[in-house]
């Protein structure tokens, strides 16, 4: 007797579905070099403001995801704490003090963010995050374009 799914065996190999587990797995804690793909203000589900950013690793081009809800409805008292964390993760983008105001600058701020900067990323996980299921992204720092040594006059 046949199975109802026999007509799709070429859809996937499962090397190419273990490959795909590969991309998912967690990430293990430590600096990585990464490049800023995109970053912006944005809204979750509930139409809360949040910051959402993606950053590529060099080596592999794994995605680092930076999802930070600024505010919090089932626990408000951490909205400013929120706020400021995104202003502290922000400001090490723009190698800049980031000093919160309004959420108009601060979106504002966010936009101004250039893409396609590489910088030192650390991951590290949440003492209750077992499952390494939400990294932690801090910038340890830009990492600075090489400048080329001028060439002699004299060539």
């Amino acid at each position: 007797m046949s199975n109802i799914w026999d007509r799709f065996e070429s859809i996937a190999t499962s090397e190419e579905v273990a490959t795909a587990k590969s991309k998912y797995a967690p990430i293990d804690a430590g600096d990585y070099e990464v490049v800023l793909e995109s970053i912006a203000p944005a809204e979750n589900k509930d139409g809360l403001p949040m910051i959402k950013g993606v950053f590529a690793m060099l080596e592999g081009g794994r995605k680092l995801f930076y999802n930070q809800n600024l505010r919090n409805l089932s626990n408000p008292d951490r909205t400013a704490d929120n706020i400021y964390d995104a202003t502290v993760f922000i400001g090490a983008l723009l190698g800049e003090e980031v000093v919160y105001t309004t959420m108009k600058e601060f979106a504002e701020k966010i936009e101004s963010i250039p893409t396609g900067v590489n910088y030192t990323m650390n991951v590290s996980y949440g003492k209750k995050d077992l499952d390494r299921k939400f990294p932690k992204l801090k910038v340890v720092g830009k990492i600075e374009p090489e400048v080329a040594e001028p060439l002699p006059f004299d060539m």
